[in-house]
This record gives structure tokens, sequence and C-alpha cells, in this order.
């Protein structure tokens, strides 16, 4: 990893909660209008992924670990939802963040993500023992 990522470093995106955001059952069927945990989990885990990839060396890669998310507060379709990753450590080759998503009423999650960082090469020979393909 490159020099720099230290605790405090903090990265935040925001867009509009789109009907394609709302849970959903399996058949499609709405189950409410709603911006959804899973869409939140997804935007936590891109914008913790947007800290961390300015520090990697061109020979690295990094995996989600771990997330935990605390969907504490509802936020209707077509309202803005700001996401933000805050560094709270590197050990060795873990990057944990702290995560909070807000809407113009206020906080409406929080939670940890931990990514690990790994050499490419080692990364490729585990997908392929997995049964894929290599990554770029």
């Amino acid at each position: 990893m490159k020099k720099g990522l230290l605790p405090g470093l903090t990265r935040e995106s925001g867009f509009m909660a789109t009907p394609e955001m709302q849970p959903a059952k399996k058949d499609g069927t709405l189950i409410h209008p709603l911006y959804s945990t899973w869409s939140m989990v997804r935007h936590f885990e891109m914008v913790g992924r947007e800290l961390l990839e300015p520090y990697l060396d061109p020979d690295e890669e990094a995996v989600g670990y771990r997330i935990s998310v605390t969907h504490s507060a509802p936020s209707p379709v077509g309202k803005a939802v700001r996401v933000r990753a805050s560094l709270k450590s590197v050990k060795k080759n873990r990057v944990v963040c702290g995560l909070e998503a807000y809407n113009e009423a206020g906080k409406i999650g929080e939670g940890r993500f931990t990514q690990v960082v790994l050499a490419k090469s080692k990364l490729n020979a585990k997908i392929r023992r997995a049964g894929g393909g290599p990554q770029k």
C-alpha cells in the first residue's frame, strides 16, 4: 500500500434513491417504497473501496472481508442519500472504515467495513481455485 493511508481519511458519495433501490421479493414484488438495506450495504462497500483505491499499489487488490450495518431510519425513494466512509485503522493488510448514511432528515444508517489487501497474483490464484477466471 502507498503511504498516506492514515486514520481520519474520509470519502463521501451522494445519490438519489431510485426505484431500483427498493426492497423487493424474488419475484419482483415491491415490499415498500424505501431505500433498501441491501442498497445501503452496496453503497457502503463502494465508498469504502473508493477511499482505499488510491492507496493500492499496481500489484495489489482489495477484497471485502466483513461488513456490519445498522439501518436505523427509513429514506423514501426520490430522496437524496449521502454515504461516508472514515478510515479507522490499518493493521497489516486489513483496512477498517467506519460508515455513515444520511438523508435530509438525518442519519439513516451506520456500520463498519473491513477490506483485505492482497497481491493480485495471490487473489488470482484464489479465484482460479474457486473455479473462476483471473481478474485483470
